[in-house]
């Protein structure tokens, strides 16, 4: 018994060591290529996806392309990069979306969703893949304030020093349901998010500072494996404060295609 039981703990350690999770070697057999699924909302043209393979997986996409997108609109391949994890291949895509009409004032006009690209492997074989939600937004929300986030543990906590007396009425962003599936207890400074409105603002005076904080829950079914959400911190009259994002990244093949199965 004991002899199971160190023999159990050096797999654990092995594992641990080499930096891939048991889930990469138990997890669910696959035939064929899974690109994982996005939440994306973000004015960001830069877009990182996510695919898992067989082990023995050797195509290289060649060229890919945004189906039926408005003219002017089109998708460049920046690189792409393959990893052995246990018994997968995992494959990082990054892809720049460009728009012959962006401009600063503008963004790029319209919101632009995608749900599916067309891939072109380096065989020339083409295949239609469904990477989930991603959308570019019409507004340029870029901006140079920024929250800053500091990640101890499941904690997170994003911080911003106000430029001048303000009051706080809440935060603004979309995919309530699917956002609140893996973060719970948010506050601002120390207020849960529901407390604070537009009757019942947090105020502060210029130089304080505002701390969202909440707690990040990784073990759960969700369908995305990659979110990635721009919101913003909310004044008085709809003011928007400060940027900031929730981010749940894509870490694990085994565990992802569980949840899928689920």
């Amino acid at each position: 018994m004991k002899k199971i039981l160190v023999l159990l703990v050096i797999i654990i350690l092995m594992f641990t060591l080499f930096g891939c999770s048991t889930n990469s070697y138990f997890g669910p057999n696959i035939d064929k290529l899974v690109f994982v699924k996005n939440l994306i909302y973000s004015e960001d043209m830069d877009v990182y996806l996510y695919y898992i393979a067989p082990k023995d997986f050797d195509k290289d996409i060649k060229k890919i392309q945004i189906p039926n997108a408005p003219e002017g609109i089109d998708c460049v391949l920046y690189q792409e990069q393959k990893v052995s994890e246990g018994k997968y291949t995992v494959g990082t895509v990054q892809i720049g979306i460009n728009c012959d009409y962006w401009n600063e004032e503008t963004g790029i006009g319209n919101d632009l969703e995608i749900n599916n690209l067309l891939i072109t492997w380096g065989d020339e074989s083409q295949t239609t893949e469904n990477v989930g939600s991603i959308t570019v937004t019409s507004d340029n929300m870029q901006c140079n304030k920024y929250m800053h986030t500091m990640k101890d543990n499941d904690v997170i906590k994003k911080t911003y020093t106000l430029t001048k007396d303000t009051e706080i009425t809440g935060l603004d962003f979309p995919y309530h349901d699917e956002v609140f599936n893996f973060i719970n207890n948010i506050t601002i400074n120390d207020i849960p998010l529901e407390k604070v409105s537009e009757d019942s603002p947090i105020k502060l005076k210029k130089n304080e500072t505002c701390v969202v904080e909440y707690n990040v829950n990784d073990e759960n079914n969700s369908k995305y494996g990659n979110v990635i959400i721009r919101g913003f911190l909310m004044g008085k009259n709809k003011d928007k404060i400060v940027c900031f994002t929730f981010n749940k990244s894509f870490k694990d093949a085994g565990e992802y295609l569980k949840n899928q199965s689920q």
